[in-house]
C-alpha cells in the first residue's frame, strides 16, 4: 500500500517536470524578478503573454493589464456592461465615447485613463525567448509591471460613476427627441445612440432605451410622401408624420416613364420637380414616381402626369333653350379635356326675331365631360309667336386660371323658347 502511494507521488512529481523540460530558453532581458515570477506585487498589475514576436508579446501584455484592470471596475459598477468600461480605458473611438469626452466639462473627462493605457507607464519589464522541443516553435513571453493602486482604483470607479451620470443624461435628451424631431437624420442618429446605450445599460434605463429605439424605428416606417399642390409639369411634395412635416439630406431616385425630368429641389419642407411631358402620350398611367430609402424601408409614391393637362376645349352640344322673360339661357356643354373653364362671354342673335344678346357671364365649367348648364342673364326680346328658331353668334371663355382663352362659334344652332 505504501509502496503504491510512493509510487503516484513519484509520477505527480515528474508529470510537470516533463512538461517544463520541453521548453528551452533561448534568450531573455536579464535576471527573472521576483515581481514576474510570482506575478505579483503590491501597487501593481502585473500583465503577461505570449506570443510569436517579442513586439505582438508586448502589446498583448499591455492588454491584459487593460483587461484586468476592466474586471476589478467592473466589480464595483453593477449599472454599466464592462463593454463600456473597456471602450473608454481601451480608447477605442466610438461616438459614444466621443460624447462623452465633447460634453464633460469636469476635469475627470482630461484623466490618464481616458488617454489609454501604454508601455510609456510601465515601470518594469522582463522577456523570455523560448521554443517548444516537441513542436520546435518558437514564441516570446513577455511581463509588464504596471502601476495601479487602490486609490488609481477609487478615482476609476468614481470617474466612471460620473460617467454613468452623463449617460443618464444623454439618454433623457435621446428620449426628448423622439417626441421633438425636424428631420429624418434627427431620428436616425437618436436610434443608432440610443442601440448603443441599451448595450451598455444593465439597469431599468436599459429597458427605457428599448423602448425609445422602438420608438424611433415606428416614426421612421410611419413617413409618407404628401402631394402639396402639384400641377402640370411640376410636383410638389413634402415628407410628413401624420401632420408633422419633416426634411431630410437624403437625396431620392425620381424616374418616370414618359415624362423628362427638368429641375429637382430637395431637403426643403416642400420639395419641387420640374419635368417636360412633351413625348407623353394622352392617356391614363403616365407617373412621376419619388423613391426614398429611409432606415432599411422603401417610401415611393407616384404623382400622375397629365399629357393634355395644359389642353382646353369645350363644345356645345343640342339645341339652346331661350327663356326671354326670365331672362336665362340652358344648354348642353361637353369639356373635352380635365381643365377646368369659365364662360366670360355669350354673344346670340337673329335679326328676323329682334334677338340681340351681347352679355358678360363668369359660369365655371369643371373639368372632363358633359355639363347641363343654366346660364343666368338680363331679361332679352324675342319676336312673338315662334317657338323655335336658328340663332349665330359666339361663346366666349377662358382657362381658369386665365392664362389662355378660346371662343366657340355658334352658326345656325337651333334654339326653342320657353315663354
Amino acid at each position: 500500500m505504501k509502496a503504491g502511494k510512493l509510487f503516484f507521488f513519484i509520477m505527480i512529481l515528474c508529470v510537470p517536470f516533463s512538461n517544463f523540460a520541453q521548453i528551452k530558453k533561448l534568450d531573455d532581458s536579464g535576471r527573472q524578478p521576483d515581481w514576474a515570477e510570482n506575478t505579483l506585487a503590491q501597487g501593481y498589475i502585473i500583465g503577461v503573454s505570449s506570443a510569436p514576436t517579442l513586439e505582438k508579446a508586448r502589446d498583448k501584455a499591455i492588454l491584459d493589464v487593460k483587461k484586468q484592470i476592466t474586471e476589478a471596475i467592473a466589480v464595483q459598477l453593477t449599472t454599466v456592461s464592462s463593454n463600456m468600461i473597456n471602450e473608454l480605458i481601451v480608447n477605442e473611438e466610438s461616438s459614444i465615447s466621443s460624447n462623452y469626452q465633447r460634453e464633460t466639462q469636469s476635469q475627470s473627462a482630461k484623466r490618464d485613463f481616458l488617454m489609454g493605457i501604454s508601455t510609456s507607464k510601465v515601470d518594469d519589464y522582463y522577456w523570455e525567448h523560448l521554443r517548444n522541443k516537441d513542436t520546435d516553435r518558437e514564441y516570446y513571453t513577455y511581463w509588464v509591471k504596471y502601476p495601479f493602486s487602490d486609490a488609481d482604483l477609487d478615482r476609476l470607479v468614481f470617474e466612471f460613476r460620473e460617467k454613468d451620470r452623463e449617460l443618464t443624461l444623454m439618454l433623457n435628451e435621446l428620449l426628448a427627441t423622439t417626441d421633438d424631431f425636424s428631420s429624418i437624420e434627427e431620428l436616425e442618429s437618436c436610434m443608432d445612440q440610443l442601440q448603443k446605450l441599451a448595450d451598455m445599460f444593465l439597469d431599468d434605463r436599459k429597458q427605457k432605451a428599448e423602448v425609445g429605439i422602438e420608438k424611433c424605428r415606428g416614426l421612421l416606417k410611419s413617413i409618407y410622401v404628401a402631394d402639396k399642390g402639384s400641377s402640370a409639369g411640376t410636383v410638389k411634395y413634402s415628407l410628413q408624420i401624420g401632420d408633422k412635416v419633416i426634411t431630410t439630406s437624403k437625396t431620392p431616385r425620381i424616374q418616370s416613364n414618359c415624362a423628362e425630368i427638368q429641375k429637382r429641389v430637395f431637403g426643403k419642407e416642400i420639395n419641387e420637380i420640374t419635368y417636360d411631358d412633351e413625348y407623353c402620350y394622352d392617356e391614363p398611367g403616365n407617373y412621376v414616381e419619388v423613391t426614398y430609402r429611409i432606415s432599411n424601408n422603401i417610401l415611393n409614391k407616384k404623382f400622375p402626369v397629365d399629357a393634355a393637362a395644359d389642353e382646353f376645349e369645350i363644345e356645345l352640344l343640342g339645341e339652346l333653350t331661350l327663356y326671354p322673360e326670365e331672362g336665362k339661357i340652358r344648354m348642353r356643354i361637353d369639356n373635352k379635356y380635365n381643365t377646368p373653364v369659365t364662360i366670360k362671354t355669350i354673344e346670340l342673335n337673329n335679326n328676323a326675331m329682334n334677338l340681340n344678346i351681347y352679355e358678360e357671364v363668369s359660369e365655371d365649367i369643371p373639368g372632363d365631360g358633359i355639363q347641363n348648364m343654366t346660364i343666368p342673364l338680363s331679361p332679352f326680346e324675342i319676336r312673338e309667336g315662334y317657338t323655335s328658331f336658328e340663332v349665330n353668334g359666339y361663346i366666349h371663355y377662358i382657362k381658369s386660371d386665365g392664362q389662355e382663352s378660346k371662343s366657340i362659334r355658334v352658326y345656325r344652332q337651333k334654339a326653342r323658347v320657353v315663354r
